[in-house]
């Protein structure tokens, strides 16, 4: 708890202070480029930075090293966890030493001398006002105090004028001040100025956060200045005046907003000569704000140490029996041997190598017409160190004989044909423990921990001929400090006795994890999973979602596709065509994308299609219950309908080619000043009076 207090100041300390620098040096340029309110909103990057380191630190970086293991030294090694936080480890290694409980207490006392030496001063300009009485206009006076115009109350911030402020001011002036005032309660600056008095006392020993306080609060008397500019910009004389006649704060105001130095003033005077920043540059300032406020935050976030504490993960496991090796030596005579299945390689004492990778069954036929023998061999069981193997044996399809071949050190022969089994060839089968076991590498999962405080896994399968029942078992898995499962405990079986514990050494003996992190050192820690277990997959019993196939309830169906329109230009010259579409269905039904495939002809029906085709609704594909998104191919025919020619109409008689002309459409009601038209073809359209002249592309360009 106390490592975690002095964590959460010193990663705020450095946020909140890398966070001024950057606001401490771009405020003036950034007022200068695009005016005061643009400064004052630069601050947010404090409070942003601050919440960044908020959120869960970047993981570390694990060492770890995983070496093959070979026959002679069948080993995995998985690097220990070193400690993130050097400085605060070796202050928690001595116990005997109280420096955390020191340090916390003079924070503390710190902390609450700044907070009383705040509140005093609060309540001391408070009472100096005076009680206040309320004018007619929702303003509030003093009755002692001339000081003001000024901004109080937290929950209910109030504006108070002095005393003399109706003959301080003549109307005008007075107006003006009131909408300073009033820019302040738009803002919110009472209560981000009690944000800056508590933020001070959290980090009373950071000399840059007081200094910047007072630059904090003169960008925000200037922003108030822009915001009264930008609604009277032909005031500014005016409002330099009542400037001038304000009453300054002596003694300040720490929860308020009050005109505090001649200096300030003299400043924001002098502002008052620059011009408002147009549209453009509002815009330009805004975006400019976004990338600083964005990117100080990232990196407020991605530059904090990695946490002290955190929680184990799953990484993989070692895979001890879903591989095995196996040497064949073939004497073939009469029958024909095929050997298939496996990664295979040419020994050079002339046997076939065959490696089993735990997926493809090892395949040995002997003979190709009937009473051919096939054996089939697979490694099962994926996580035991005692590796096994079952065969089948079949002649004409029938099987014959079956077995399991538990793996070890010492090879084990099979033979496969020969006179016992009636067959002059023969196949002789030496299986082999593998020469190589490696650790899977896998996403790093971190743990979630339970009510009890054991951190969960996820569940298990575990399939083999030794399970007569299916079930299920929970295990509490006991991990070291170097990510190894030391000791499983069995705390529940379903059916009784299905699982033994020898099952549950086989399972968890190959799971790796990264260690759990406890003030900065891996720690041992209690992992509860549960495993479900069969002698086949499709025997298992409500398995895990993760084991489940994923399997699609339905394929995507149109709703909604109404045809597209015929192109006028097209349906004149009746030229026919079609589109093949691909669509991008989105995961509500709606159309996120269209690309023309195909079109015949090219660019004629093309835009007509997209733009029907961006409006159509789709029920979308559904896998495992839920919808996904997907994409279809839509064809579309455009098929121009069957005319007449009208008495006098010129052309050839047959339908010609639509994009080897540039049509011009003719309408006798609009175009009366056209005398003359050379067309090499025409067409009318029978429901108007409509012409459609079509000129050969070579002719339009001479």
């Amino acid at each position: 708890m106390v490592v975690d207090a002095l964590v959460w100041l010193i990663e705020g300390a450095l946020a909140v202070t890398l966070a001024l620098f950057l606001v401490l040096v771009l405020r003036v340029p950034l007022r200068r480029a695009f005016g005061a309110r643009m400064a004052y909103a630069c601050w947010l990057l404090v409070p942003l930075a601050m919440l960044a380191v908020a959120l869960p630190a970047p993981a570390p970086a694990q060492s770890s090293a995983v070496n093959a293991i070979s026959a002679a030294s069948p080993t995995v090694h998985v690097g220990a966890i070193m400690p993130v936080r050097p400085a605060l480890d070796a202050i928690s290694q001595d116990a005997s030493l109280p420096w955390l409980q020191v340090l916390l207490a003079i924070w503390t006392l710190g902390a609450l001398l700044l907070a009383s030496w705040s509140a005093w001063q609060q309540l001391r300009f408070v009472r100096a006002l005076g009680p206040l009485s309320a004018r007619g206009d929702g303003l509030f006076a003093s009755t002692e105090d001339a000081s003001g115009p000024l901004v109080i109350g937290v929950l209910q911030p109030r504006i108070v004028l002095p005393p003399d402020f109706d003959r301080r001011y003549p109307l005008e002036q007075a107006a003006l001040v009131v909408e300073h005032e009033r820019a302040h309660l738009a803002a919110g600056d009472v209560r981000l100025n009690l944000l800056v008095v508590v933020l001070r006392c959290l980090h009373w020993f950071n000399p840059l956060l007081h200094w910047a306080a007072t630059r904090f609060r003169h960008d925000q008397e200037m922003a108030c200045d822009a915001a009264v500019l930008a609604r009277f910009p032909e005031s500014r004389r005016a409002y330099a005046d009542a400037m001038l006649k304000t009453q300054l704060a002596v003694l300040g105001l720490p929860v308020g907003c009050h005109w505090q130095s001649s200096q300030s003033l003299k400043e924001r005077i002098l502002m008052l000569k620059h011009p408002i920043p147009g549209r453009a540059r509002k815009r330009v300032g805004l975006l400019a704000l976004v990338v600083v406020l964005s990117a100080g935050s990232y990196g407020a976030w991605a530059l904090q140490p990695a946490s002290l504490n955190q929680p184990p993960a799953y990484i993989g496991k070692v895979l001890w029996g879903n591989m095995a090796d196996v040497d064949i030596r073939s004497d073939q005579k009469a029958e024909r041997i095929d050997v298939s299945g496996g990664s295979m390689a040419q020994k050079a004492d002339g046997a076939l190598g065959v490696h089993m990778n735990g997926v493809t069954p090892l395949q040995v036929q002997i003979g190709d017409g009937p009473g051919q023998l096939r054996f089939e061999a697979q490694s099962t069981n994926t996580v035991s160190k005692t590796p096994l193997v079952v065969w089948t044996l079949q002649r004409d399809g029938q099987r014959i004989d079956q077995g399991r071949i538990n793996l070890s050190d010492v090879p084990q022969v099979l033979v496969v044909g020969g006179a016992a089994q009636g067959m002059t060839s023969s196949a002789t089968l030496t299986f082999r423990m593998p020469v190589g076991q490696t650790l899977t590498r896998e996403i790093s999962r971190p743990l979630q921990a339970d009510a009890s405080g054991r951190y969960v896994g996820e569940d298990s399968v575990l399939v083999g001929d030794q399970f007569k029942r299916p079930g299920s078992a929970e295990l509490v898995l006991h991990v070291s400090p170097v990510g190894e499962v030391s000791r499983v405990e069995i705390e529940h079986v379903s059916p009784a006795d299905a699982f033994t514990q020898q099952d549950a050494d086989d399972l968890t003996s190959g799971m790796r994890f990264n260690a759990r992190i406890q003030d900065g050192k891996a720690v041992a820690t209690l992992v509860r999973t549960r495993v479900h277990f069969a002698s086949s997959s499709d025997a298992l019993e409500n398995p895990p979602a993760w084991f489940r196939p994923a399997q699609s309830d339905k394929d995507i169906q149109a709703m909604a596709t109404p045809a597209p329109a015929y192109p006028e230009l097209a349906k004149g010259a009746h030229v026919s065509g079609k589109v093949m579409l691909l669509v991008d269905v989105a995961v509500d039904g709606g159309v996120s994308n269209v690309v023309v495939e195909k079109a015949e002809p090219a660019g004629v029906f093309d835009a007509a299609a997209v733009a029907a085709a961006k409006a159509w609704k789709f029920s979308p594909a559904m896998i495992d219950g839920k919808p996904v998104a997907g994409r279809v191919r839509v064809p579309i025919t455009f098929e121009a309908p069957p005319t007449k020619k009208k008495p006098g109409e010129t052309g050839t008689g047959v339908n010609p080619d639509g994009v080897a002309y540039d049509w011009i459409k003719y309408d006798p009601a609009l175009d009366k000043d056209i005398r003359n038209m050379e067309c090499k073809t025409l067409w009318m359209d029978e429901g108007s009076d409509v012409a459609y002249c079509g000129r050969e592309k070579s002719y339009a360009q001479r």
